[in-house]
Formats: C-alpha cells, sequence, structure tokens
C-alpha cells in the first residue's frame, strides 16, 4: 500500500488547513507513523494527474488498484471587483502559509504572509473561523469576520463561534463584500460592504440574503480572505479523461465507491504494458475492499512530508 501526496508533509488537510491550536501536528504525525509501522509507504511530492497518471500507476509502476482521494481543494473567489490586489488571500493559501509553510515565525519565514492592521473573513463555516483565528493570533487587530446571513444560519459549528468571540473576533452578520478597494500601489485598504436581509428561504432550505439598498460601507483593512468554499481540482481528472464526473468536476462513484473506469480502459491499463492483476479496478470516494492480489495505490493530492518525525508547530494563543 503506497500513499501518493502532492506536497511535502503527510496529513493532507489535517496539517496545512486546520490550525495548530484546533489539532495539534503531533497529533498527525503519530498517526501517519503507526501507518508506516503496519507497512504504508508514503511518498510525497507525487502530483496524481503530473508525476503519474492513474493510467501509469496501475500499468507501468505494477498497482492493482487505486483509491483515489484528493477531495475537493480548489478555492472559490466570491468574483466581485479587487480580488487581483496584493493582500487578498483564498483561505486555503492562508491557512497552508500559515500551518504548513511556517508564516507564523514571521519575517524569518520562508513563506511569510501579510499581517497589516487588520483582517477581513469572508464567509461562515469552520475554515472562515480558523482563518480569522488564525490572523488573530498572528496579531491583527481588529479581526472581522463577515457573513451575509445571521448567526443562526452559520454552518460553523457552535463551539468555534464561541472560542472566537471569547478571543475578540469582531462579527459581521447579515454583511457581504461587493468590491476590495485597493491604494494607489495596488494593496487592499478596505472592503466595501452592503448589508444584507433576509428573505424567503432557498433550495437548502436556509432563508436567502437580500441586499439592502442604500446599505454600503467600508471596513478598513489590509488582508481579505475568502473562506467561501471550495470545488474539485481537475488536474488529476484531466489527465484521465475516461473517468466519468458530475456537472460540478466531482468523480462519479457507485455505492460500493467504484468509478466507471473497466478492465480495458485506457486509464486503468496503458498501451505500454499490461496489468499484474486480471482485475484492476479504480475507486474514490468510499475506501475500497480489500484486494486479494498484489499491491493498491491510494492517489491524493492534499499536502505532504517525507520527514515523519519533526518537530511540531508551536501553539499559538492569545495571551
Amino acid at each position: 500500500m503506497t500513499v501518493f501526496e502532492a506536497l511535502h508533509r503527510p496529513g493532507g488537510v489535517l496539517v496545512y488547513g486546520i490550525p495548530e491550536f484546533r489539532l495539534p501536528k503531533a497529533i498527525v504525525d503519530q498517526e501517519v507513523a503507526k501507518l508506516v509501522e503496519l507497512g504504508v509507504r508514503v511518498e510525497c511530492n507525487v502530483v496524481i494527474g503530473q508525476t503519474y497518471t492513474i493510467g501509469q500507476l496501475m500499468a507501468d509502476e505494477g498497482f492493482d488498484a487505486v483509491f483515489i482521494a484528493n477531495g475537493a481543494g480548489l478555492p472559490r473567489f466570491q468574483g466581485i471587483p479587487g480580488e487581483h490586489l496584493k493582500g487578498v488571500y483564498s483561505a486555503n493559501e492562508y491557512l497552508t502559509r500559515v500551518n504548513l509553510m511556517g508564516a507564523y515565525q514571521g519575517e524569518d519565514a520562508a513563506t511569510p504572509v501579510l499581517r497589516g492592521r487588520g483582517v477581513v473573513v469572508v464567509g461562515g463555516g469552520n475554515t472562515a473561523m480558523d482563518a480569522v483565528r488564525t490572523g488573530r493570533r498572528l496579531g491583527t487587530d481588529p479581526s472581522t469576520l463577515v457573513y451575509r446571513r445571521s448567526e443562526a444560519e452559520m454552518p460553523a459549528r457552535v463551539e468555534e463561534v464561541h472560542h472566537a468571540r471569547e478571543e475578540g473576533i469582531a462579527f459581521r452578520m447579515l454583511t457581504n463584500p461587493i468590491e476590495v478597494l485597493g491604494d494607489e500601489k495596488g494593496w487592499v485598504r478596505a472592503v466595501r460592504c452592503q448589508l444584507m436581509a433576509l428573505g424567503e428561504p432557498d433550495a437548502s432550505g436556509r432563508r436567502s440574503p437580500v441586499p439592502v439598498p442604500g446599505s454600503e460601507f467600508e471596513i478598513e483593512c489590509q488582508v481579505f480572505v475568502e473562506a467561501v468554499g471550495t470545488r474539485a481540482n481537475p488536474l488529476l481528472t484531466q489527465s484521465t479523461p475516461e473517468l466519468a464526473l458530475d456537472r460540478w468536476g466531482q468523480i462519479k462513484a457507485d455505492e460500493r465507491g467504484m468509478t466507471n473506469l473497466p478492465v480495458s480502459s485506457p486509464a486503468a491499463t496503458s498501451s505500454a504494458a499490461a496489468p499484474r492483476s486480471s482485475s484492476p479496478w479504480v475507486t474514490a470516494s468510499a475506501p475500497p475492499p480489500r484486494s486479494t492480489s498484489g499491491s493498491a495505490a491510494v492517489a491524493r493530492e492534499e499536502a505532504g512530508d517525507r520527514a515523519l518525525t519533526r518537530a511540531p508547530i508551536g501553539t499559538h494563543r492569545l495571551r
């Protein structure tokens, strides 16, 4: 069994997405180490779809099965004016720079992150909470969360909201950013927002936010972080065009987690070599059944690191 990680430390979103104050990296390292002790091989800096394709794994690298667990790591943006300005981050990038790349070390970090006099995070989920609480720990004051619905509609865990309030996070509910404003040098200086009112429920059952005319105002900040969701990264699927996708670009799988790729699929077996097993398969979305022949590859495009025993990232709590 081999796990392929795209970045340089194993753990995926547990390492690059979830902050140290919520999940100490030492715990993740311990879990990965247990897998290695069981015989799992971890290969980092391997991007499936670039370093190898699924077909190459099964035909050229000798794997009998591939379990695709690459997640949905491509960030979404609101598409508002000013998102090109310096100081605008997706929550993915912002948290990865701090959690995985050591930006909490300040100017000594090889991959720093802007701190500024104020950070505004847009979103209402756990990722938004992680981002705004991280900004607060980096010394940014005020750290403000804006969300277009009310607190009752927020998908974030109640505990996360409670902790954020305890830490001094400013909440601006029923508020929606409509433009990021910059200075003459192209740096973020503020976010123009509009107040919202709750209308009729939408398809999800939540009341739809409706703009309030003439309610625009500005929030000064130097960092703007968008935590408004993610979507499937097409890197892997573009290299496997035979793989069936839904309209959102996500891999289709049946109740057993099996994809549509048959034994004779070029994606499952390349023309360069025949498969070692008489019944290779490609699965996604659910754990594969036990294989009785050969080895299995777990193709993963999330963060990783070859060094399983490194010093954990320091905890940064508010004093």
